[in-house]
């Protein structure tokens, strides 16, 4: 296996094995001296690195210009402030890394091995390949700290980055994360106006919890008219949940066929459900049609 011992590394037999720095398996590297060894590398004109152990390094600031970390080991490495220019991270693992800060241009991060619990708060990524979204894991570090807004921060920027690539569905699961975090960010009025669109319609992103939505509604309709009196041909109807579904269906949709009508309090339950089911109706064709034409 190839060794990339520099020339002029001050580092190289420091611990008498003759193993490049950055290939010796230490947990926790110091900056300047991995500074010293890109800096290196860069002059030497050195691109294809593999298998590199950076565990728990201090990486902060160091720029990486056209390197291809192939199956490096990354994981819990500060990397706060790094510069990675036209570099690949293929097959590399970036579990709990720090990238708050870090500048991403032009890097292909498709397939990287693992990133769960990297934190990317006000990273700046630029013509980004980005990565299959389960290798982010199920929700991000944020999360389960409740630092909802750099949460949110992170899952927007994930959303722009898949929707200029074109992956219109990890888009939408991602702005769905970004609307789920500012709701438990926010407090009051806006709280509950994101939690009514959340339970309707996933923020716009699932047409069937309004079709499920509706059916309880109908449902709910039904029982209170089943309670109270209808009119059918003249003949007072109670008590009929049959007839009640059926009435509660109609008048939703605002069919209103004319052959059941309510009297007394009904009415005024017809009218709330009758805008209620406008309302819920122009709902369902705006999210399937947002679904649909994307």
């Amino acid at each position: 296996m190839e060794q990339y011992v520099c020339a002029d590394c001050p580092l190289h037999r420091f611990d008498g094995s003759g193993s490049c720095y950055l290939r010796l398996n230490r947990d926790g590297k110091a900056n300047d001296q991995l500074r010293r060894c890109f800096e290196s590398l860069g002059r030497q004109e050195v691109w294809l690195l593999e298998d590199l152990y950076l565990r728990a390094a201090d990486l902060r600031g160091i720029t990486f210009q056209r390197q291809r970390l192939s199956r490096s080991d990354l994981r819990e490495a500060n990397l706060q402030r790094a510069f990675f220019h036209q570099s690949s991270l293929e097959g590399a693992l970036l579990d709990r890394a720090d990238c708050e800060d870090a500048v991403f241009a032009e890097v292909d991060l498709r397939q990287v091995r693992s990133m769960r619990g990297v934190r990317l708060y006000q990273a700046i990524m630029k013509t980004v390949l980005p990565p299959p979204p389960e290798v982010l894991g199920e929700q991000l570090c944020y999360e389960a700290s409740s630092e909802w807004t750099k949460a949110e921060y992170v899952y927007r920027q994930l959303k722009e980055i898949y929707k200029l690539e074109g992956e219109h569905d990890h888009s939408g699961h991602f702005y769905e994360r970004e609307m789920e975090m500012r709701r438990r960010r926010v407090k009051g009025a806006e709280y509950w106006k994101l939690t009514t669109l959340w339970l309707t319609c996933g923020y716009g992103e699932r047409p069937e919890r309004t079709v499920v939505f509706a059916i309880l509604l109908i449902g709910f309709f039904a029982l209170i008219y089943s309670g109270l009196t209808l009119v059918d041909n003249s003949a007072p109807v109670r008590f009929d949940l049959a007839r009640a579904f059926y009435f509660s269906t109609i008048t939703f949709t605002t069919t209103g066929y004319g052959d059941i009508h309510p009297v007394g309090t009904a009415r005024f339950f017809a009218a709330i459900e009758a805008l209620l089911g406008s309302f819920t109706v122009a709902l369902f064709i705006f999210v399937f049609c947002r679904r649909l034409t994307r």
